[in-house]
């Protein structure tokens, strides 16, 4: 529960400064014009079928079927296999050729947007740090990142940043922005219940995906509104590596 309650703050505070740099100073990092696609529709259908071949990739992965685990060269295989498992996103943008901006790609100014994310990134671990009882400082938090062999780690997590940007993007077409990111947290959220439930947590544990929920709506809106995931790629690095310390 400790973990639980530095992401939520760490996400909450990070969150609120990219919305009020938005707001005090949009010029710094502008917004992206709005690209929308001809067939929203029918691209969202496409990638509904990209998670479910995901899905099934990862099954092969979890029964040791992709590279296997090999000594000296582990980082490289299981960062391999990640690409290996997300490839089918790579398949849509190449097949669909959707234009990147449209996906909240954005290529302008890319430098300064992953520079921004890198300080909120910290701004997020600090955050973390003060909010958590562990005896742990800010560079024993960092020491995962630190390990080659956890490179599959961000690779992972891009995909992963990527593939919530797609589908926030097509949605936010088909229906309103405010209820595509209601629809998209909530279902990220219900997607732990399984997990809670295999590992036999209290019913009253569950309550904690309100909070999932509430903190998704606030994440993937502040992805919305700036029509770009870059920024909260590492700062979403970052919290999934604390992880390994509890």
């Amino acid at each position: 529960m400790d973990h639980y309650i530095g992401l939520i703050a760490a996400y909450a505070v990070v969150t609120c400064l990219r919305l009020g740099l938005l707001r005090l100073k949009p010029e710094l990092i502008p917004v992206p014009a709005l690209q929308p696609c001809s067939y929203p529709g029918r691209e969202l259908v496409y990638l509904v079928l990209t998670v479910v071949v995901i899905i099934g990739i990862g099954q092969f992965y979890t029964a040791g079927m992709l590279l296997p685990r090999t000594a000296n060269w582990e980082w490289l295989t299981e960062a391999l296999n990640q690409v290996f498992i997300f490839s089918p996103v790579l398949l849509f943008l190449l097949l669909i050729k959707p234009a990147p901006v449209s996906l909240y790609l954005v290529h302008e100014q890319l430098g300064q947007r992953f520079a921004l994310g890198l300080g909120l990134a910290l701004c997020a671990l600090i955050v973390f740090w003060l909010a958590t009882p562990a005896d742990l400082n800010i560079v024993q938090l960092l020491g995962p990142l630190s390990d080659p062999d956890n490179l599959d780690f961000p690779v992972q997590v891009f995909f992963e940043d990527l593939l919530i940007a797609m589908f926030l993007a097509r949605c936010s077409q088909l229906i309103s922005p405010r209820w595509t990111i209601v629809l998209v947290a909530s279902l990220f959220a219900a997607a732990h219940i399984p997990a809670f439930l295999a590992q036999g947590d209290a019913p009253a544990e569950l309550l904690s995906l309100l909070a999932d929920t509430a903190l998704g709506i606030m994440v993937l809106g502040s992805i919305i509104l700036t029509r770009d995931f870059i920024w909260i790629f590492p700062v979403h690095v970052v919290m999934d590596s604390t992880q390994l310390h509890f």
